[in-house]
């Protein structure tokens, strides 16, 4: 599992979004768009971007509807569109991570990895642990992942269940 460590100020906000599924009819843009805009407007706020960025679904897949498709059909237009919604708020992004609609993408190519890269920021995969280390000493942990169900180690040993998590 990958850690991030960043430094903050004492005084910060950390926003969490995901699910932006650009390129289906059923994306709420003018939401998505309000979120950007609280994140670009907030002197203290960083937001980390936990995955299915893009609808991206490729043609064989058994949900593939064309007629829920807007104009931008093919995956790699559709993450396009994302780099620059994006794109404004980089400074601000601390980390991009995969969601089922991306991962279902590899076959292909490592879209969420390549995007993380043209925006200066870090890949997360599909799950991370953010490390928040701010003066004095102090900090906190933050487990991240886009998710599924429980979240349980997959570690059959106890004690080395509990040296991962420290």
């Amino acid at each position: 599992m990958k850690i991030i460590d960043i430094e903050m100020p004492t005084d910060h906000r950390i926003y969490l979004m995901s699910d932006f599924h650009e390129g289906t009819i059923f994306q709420d843009a003018p939401a998505l768009t309000r979120a950007i805009d609280m994140v670009r407007n907030d002197p203290i706020g960083k937001v980390a971007v936990l995955g299915d960025l893009c609808e991206a679904r490729a043609v064989d897949h058994p949900f593939y509807r064309p007629q829920a498709d807007r104009e931008i059909i093919l995956p790699s237009e559709q993450y396009k569109s994302v780099e620059e919604k994006l794109y404004p708020i980089k400074d601000k992004i601390i980390c991009l991570m995969e969601g089922n609609h991306d991962i279902g993408l590899h076959r292909y190519a490592n879209f969420v990895a390549d995007l993380s890269i043209r925006l200066g920021v870090h890949y997360g995969t599909y799950t991370c642990v953010l490390r928040v280390n701010m003066a004095g000493g102090q900090g906190y942990k933050v487990f991240l992942t886009h998710g599924r169900k429980g979240i349980s180690s997959t570690c059959p040993d106890p004690s080395q269940r509990l040296a991962n998590m420290q």
